[in-house]
Formats: C-alpha cells, sequence, structure tokens
C-alpha cells in the first residue's frame, strides 16, 4: 500500500513488483513482474519523486529489453508466463488450472450446457467360477448438470478399454433413478447395446433452476484377464471421457484385494484424436498427451469409506448398493482416486494398471 500511495500506482502493480522483488529465482521474478508498461509508469513517478537520473534510465533501459525478450520471445506475456512456469512448479499448477477453466467457459457458451461434476468408478473383481478372468463395472455420473442455451444437447455414452476384453464379453447399461436427481431425468435410449447413447429430455427448461444429476451403471461380465496374455501387452487400462463441461472430474479405481495386488496404476489426460482410445501398450497412441498436474490418493483394504467426496452425494451408498447387486464386499476393495480441476471435454482420462504374468 505504501509503493501503491507514492507512486500513485494500481494495487495489483505494487503487490506484483514487491512480490518480483522478494523472488527467489529469475524465473519467479519474471513471472511475478508487472509488464513493461506498468513499470515505465512506475519510474517515470520515481523519477517525479526525486530518484537519481542514471538510476531511472537505467530501470527505462531494463523495462525496454523486458518487453523485447517478452515478444521475441513468446509474443505476448500470457504465453511467455506459461514458458516460465515450466520452471516455477506452483506457477505451473495455477497457469494450467487457468488455463483449463477459460476452455471450459468457451466450451460452455459453444455446447450449451455444463456440470458441476464428472465422476467415474471403475471396479474389478474376480468372475465367479474363474481362476482367470474379472468382472468390471464402471459407475459413472454427471451432477449439477445445466443447459445454458437453448439449443443445448446431451448425448451420454459410456467407455472404457481394456487390455485382455474377452470379444463376447457380457455387457450392460442402465440407469440408476435412485440416485439420479428428482424427478428422475428421462431419455431417450438408442444404438446397439455396448455403444447406447442416451439423450436427455430437458422438456423445453434452462437454467440453473433446472439441473439435473445423472448416474449411470456399466457391467462387464468376465470382461478382463488377471494376467498378460502376451509378453508385450503389460498394460490394461479404463478410461471416461468428459463429455460435458465440468468444473471438476473425479476417476476411481477400486481392485478386489486379490486382484493385480502388487499394482500401482498411473494417470494421464490424452486427447482423442483420430487414432480413438489411447493403448498403453502402443506408445504412438499416447503422444498425444496434456500435461496435467495430478496426485494420486490411495486407499487401503477396507479404506474406501473415506472415499466420500461433498460434489457426489451419497456416494459411498451408491457403491455399496452396486456391490450388493454384484454379490461383492465393498470393505474388501483397495481404490484409486485422481481429481481434475476443469477436465477437458473430450479428453481422454486414463488409468494405466500393470497386468502381472501369469505365474508358471
Amino acid at each position: 500500500m505504501d509503493v501503491a500511495r507514492s507512486v500513485q500506482a494500481d494495487k495489483s502493480v505494487a503487490h506484483r513488483l514487491v512480490t518480483a522483488l522478494a523472488a527467489k529465482s529469475p524465473c519467479d521474478l519474471l513471472m511475478t513482474v508487472p509488464g513493461p508498461g506498468p513499470l515505465a509508469e512506475i519510474v517515470q513517478a520515481a523519477r517525479k519523486l526525486g530518484v537519481a537520473k542514471p538510476v531511472c534510465e537505467a530501470a527505462l533501459d531494463a523495462t525496454a529489453r523486458f518487453g523485447s525478450l517478452v515478444q521475441s520471445l513468446a509474443g505476448d506475456r500470457m504465453t511467455f508466463d506459461a514458458m516460465m512456469s515450466e520452471w516455477v512448479d506452483d506457477a505451473r499448477v495455477q497457469i494450467d488450472t487457468t488455463a483449463r477453466q477459460t476452455i471450459f467457459r468457451g466450451m460452455k457458451q459453444l455446447k450449451g450446457v455444463c456440470a458441476e461434476t464428472h465422476f467415474t468408478a471403475f471396479m474389478f473383481h474376480p468372475t465367479p467360477g474363474s481362476d482367470e478372468r474379472l468382472d468390471m463395472l464402471n459407475v459413472d455420473g454427471i451432477m449439477g448438470f445445466q443447459r445454458v442455451r437453448a439449443r443445448g444437447e446431451m448425448c451420454m455414452v459410456g467407455h472404457s478399454g481394456l487390455a485382455g476384453s474377452a470379444a463376447g464379453a457380457e455387457s450392460s447399461r442402465t440407469i440408476l433413478p435412485e440416485f439420479c436427481s428428482a424427478p428422475v431425468p428421462t431419455f431417450r435410449i438408442g444404438g446397439p447395446l455396448d455403444k447406447a447413447t442416451y439423450r436427455l429430455d430437458w422438456n423445453g427448461k434452462i437454467g440453473r433452476e433446472h439441473t439435473h444429476d445423472v448416474v449411470v451403471r456399466e457391467i462387464y461380465r468376465s470382461a478382463v484377464t488377471r494376467h498378460r496374455r502376451v509378453p508385450e501387452r503389460g498394460f490394461g487400462s479404463v478410461a471416461t471421457e468428459p463429455i460435458v463441461p465440468s468444473r471438476m472430474a473425479i476417476v476411481d479405481l477400486l481392485l478386489y484385494k486379490d486382484v493385480f495386488p502388487t499394482c500401482i496404476p498411473t494417470f494421464q489426460v490424452l486427447a482423442t484424436g483420430l487414432r480413438g482410445f489411447a493403448d498403453p501398450n502402443d506408445p504412438p497412441s499416447t503422444h498425444d498427451k496434456f500435461y496435467i498436474d495430478t496426485e494420486l490418493q490411495v486407499f487401503g483394504v477396507g479404506g474406501v469409506h473415506q472415499m466420500q467426496t461433498p460434489e457426489v452425494p451419497r456416494y459411498r451408498q451408491l457403491l455399496e448398493s452396486q456391490c450388493k447387486l454384484m454379490g461383492w464386499d465393498l470393505t474388501q476393495f483397495r481404490a484409486f482416486r485422481v481429481r481434475v480441476e476443469y477436465p477437458i471435454v473430450n479428453s481422454q482420462m486414463q488409468f494405466v494398471i500393470p497386468i502381472p504374468e501369469k505365474p508358471a
């Protein structure tokens, strides 16, 4: 505040200047310091306050060189800050989140719809009567879904890719009305079973007063093998694709206690592109990555009760009810969770799962 009053500068400009002067590294300083225009105004004000002419001239020269650096290297300050953020961890996370928030706002206007939360839970459990195959249950939902433009539309599909999946695996997809908003959203359903689509009926309504929670279940019986089928295919994967601009994505992977017991999955976000679903065993298909910093939360066997989250009301009850349907015990699962702020629409948010070799 003292600096702002002394040189008649905007408070935010003065704050950035003082913060930059206390920076721990040149990269921190370059990202924090005000732009050349505001800096030049501060130098001119300092000259009027009696600061020596040589000092002011040196400062103006440095300011001009800083402006030239920004233009020659990046073309604009936003791009310059993004470049510098590679060496400043805290700044990189903030800049990347801001970029995804900008995409969210643009896609919300273009698509005419948005949501508060997109969530997916992938669950793996041994197939009854089989020592080698696994069943998969996928619970997928969009919470706080609303239409912001009259032409906004939503067509909901599930998408998962599994290494070693059986060609004839049984699959079913079902709306779960007890976990949807009331009144229960109505849908027009079409397409083949393995690619079924659900098109939401808006009944002419629009705006925040007419939001929906939509929760869907998919079951894949005998869908996955416990072990590698061929040595070179060492990874399986499951992925979800946000189809609606959302403020938050929550992606969970739950493994029964003896399923891939030494597995520690990794998480990545990829562009879908022309190649479709990214195969973690095919490096060229995973080149189009979005570099998003995420934290992998780990929940041990019996710790699933800690996975309650305010974005998804009755989340544990949802998982318990679906496990009861399958004859599973939720307390016998361990889990992994990733949260992504402002997930990128139509990107693949993918868990990569190391598949063990079959014991001799």
